[in-house]
């Protein structure tokens, strides 16, 4: 979805989702194809679900502290940023 194709990639990890619920990976793609919209709430909703299922991925768990910096959520961009500390030190100096 990088070449313009983001409405194209949405409906692709929306129905990815709805067919497989417990696809971790497929919220996490989902949530940053609606950053990439700047649909903040979706994304974050997405990726706290991504969260959720894949608690140890790193990326999910970067993710989820990114859409929380986009929602302005500073508490919760920190705690999440201290979460990801423990699973990749390298990535949470990202956030």
């Amino acid at each position: 979805f990088n070449r313009g194709k983001t409405e194209e990639a949405l409906g692709f990890f929306r129905a990815a989702v709805s067919i497989a619920p417990e696809n971790g990976t497929a919220y996490n793609n989902l949530g940053v194809a609606l950053i990439s919209r700047k649909k903040y709430p979706e994304a974050l909703a997405a990726h706290l679900e991504a969260v959720r299922l894949k608690p140890d991925w790193s990326l999910a768990v970067y993710n989820l502290g990114l859409a929380y910096v986009l929602c302005k959520n500073k508490p919760s961009a920190l705690a999440t940023q201290k979460t990801l500390q423990n699973l990749d030190f390298a990535l949470a100096r990202r956030l």
